[in-house]
């Protein structure tokens, strides 16, 4: 079959300016409870926020209150330091410190290069985009790039749009973008539009939601996972599961996702276009550390030489502590990563909350609840009822949303036209800061 036609999981939305439900089908089902990110967020994409096994907890450590530090790479035989500045990158096995140079060339050794992110984090993608553009400059042409963010069936629209054939608006709509991922795409904006001007191939590495689905009913078939992958899951994530049925099914979903990454990658190489090309994969965290994810299943497959970068926040502020996951890791014997590359922490500039709960179907957008203390609930929007407009701008599902919310401040105002019933209703709001 050629390449692009075989081989996530729906996440819901969240753009800053929004607060939704999630999915309750499938695995978005694990977690009964309001979510500010997608919950393969929650799952696979915070592995820089997982304490290290008998480090200290937010609550204990020296500077509780003012934030929390990543003790994760204190424990290995060259000790990286407990606070590093943003911007330190070092070598994990010899913890030699590099630069950003040094980083490239020994990244430059290696066919596959996986990327752990913190999938909220724009000073994570903007690591990213260094990395892919290092690469390309010293591999003109050979560079593709494989992202978790996008299933495999909207690989012909990702064509599209790296030959340059289509614009943002109609690649997001095909590629599903949030539907199926969720983040704000802000944050990938730069990586796709270089993927774009350079003819990069962005390979699709999320299998379809198909699958997925009956991966996670499958709950009596046997799991076949790496010993340590098990002991690092439960770990980390067997206590939020709500017992070993349910995490069964978790890790059952976890195992098809790297396995559908690994698949797809091999497949691309095979492929007359990805023959003697180096990938660049871009995941959550726990997708690649350790390396019994993405990285073992790979080379299971075609071995060939690899490198993990976990980009690592140096710090996390207290505005941002309910999303540090304190658990205690179990001893592994395995180097997280090759490289540790740290960042700050940051927000998108600029972001505003609407405050509304969205339902999108049948061509429209439906507020179908107000957030309390919200700009919506100040304005008095009305629930249910069908977005209309935003300043004129027709809103006829997220990408439209998105796209008139974008150039949006705290403190800007905005004329919404809504139907409420068979009434057309005007509101005047004023937008606040992203929470």
């Amino acid at each position: 079959m050629p390449f692009g036609i075989t081989s996530a999981w729906p996440k819901m939305f969240d753009l800053g300016f929004l607060l939704v439900a999630p999915y309750t089908a499938g695995m978005h089902g694990i977690l009964q409870r309001w979510l500010r990110f997608p919950l393969a967020a929650l799952l696979v994409g915070w592995g820089p926020h997982v304490l290290g096994a008998g480090q200290p907890t937010p609550a204990n450590q020296p500077d509780a209150g003012n934030g929390s530090t990543n003790s994760v790479w204190s424990e290995y035989p060259y000790p990286i330091p407990d606070r590093p500045a943003a911007g330190s990158i070092y070598h994990v096995s010899t913890g030699v410190s590099l630069d950003a140079a040094g980083a490239l060339s020994m990244l430059s050794g290696s066919r596959l290069v996986c990327l752990g992110e913190t999938h909220d984090n724009p000073e994570a993608h903007r690591v990213e985009l260094e990395i892919i553009k290092g690469l390309e400059a010293r591999y003109p042409g050979q560079i593709a790039v494989g992202m978790e963010m996008f299933r495999s069936p909207v690989q012909p629209v990702l064509d599209q749009w790296t030959r340059g054939e289509i614009d943002e608006k109609t690649m997001l709509r095909g590629t599903h973008w949030y539907q199926d991922w969720g983040m704000d795409f802000d944050l990938y904006r730069a990586i796709l539009e270089f993927a774009r001007d350079k003819h990069i191939d962005v390979i699709a590495l999320n299998p379809p939601e198909e699958i997925q689905k009956q991966a996670a009913k499958d709950g009596d078939a046997p799991i076949d996972v790496d010993p340590y992958q098990r002991k690092a899951m439960e770990a980390v994530f067997g206590g939020h599961m709500g017992g070993p049925k349910m995490f069964d099914s978790f890790l059952r979903v976890q195992l098809l996702w790297e396995h559908s990454m690994a698949n797809r990658i091999v497949e691309y190489w095979r492929s007359p276009r990805g023959k003697k090309k180096r990938l660049v994969s871009i995941t959550g965290g726990w997708h690649v550390q350790y390396g019994f994810g993405v990285p073992k299943k790979v080379i299971q497959k075609m071995p060939v030489p690899y490198s993990i970068v976990q980009i690592e926040e140096t710090y996390v502020p207290p505005d941002k502590a309910d999303r540090l996951m304190d658990v205690k890791l179990p001893p592994l014997p395995l180097m997280p990563a090759n490289i540790a590359w740290f960042v700050d922490y940051k927000d998108l500039p600029g972001q505003v909350k609407l405050g509304v709960y969205l339902d999108e179907k049948d061509g429209g957008m439906t507020i179908t609840k107000i957030v309390p203390g919200s700009a919506a609930a100040d304005a008095e929007l009305p629930a249910p009822s069908q977005l209309i407009s935003i300043d004129g701008q027709p809103i006829k599902d997220m990408v439209d949303l998105h796209d008139a919310l974008k150039g949006k401040h705290p403190g800007d105002k905005a004329e919404l036209i809504l139907k409420s019933g068979e009434k057309r209703i005007t509101r005047r709001l004023e937008f606040v800061k992203k929470q």
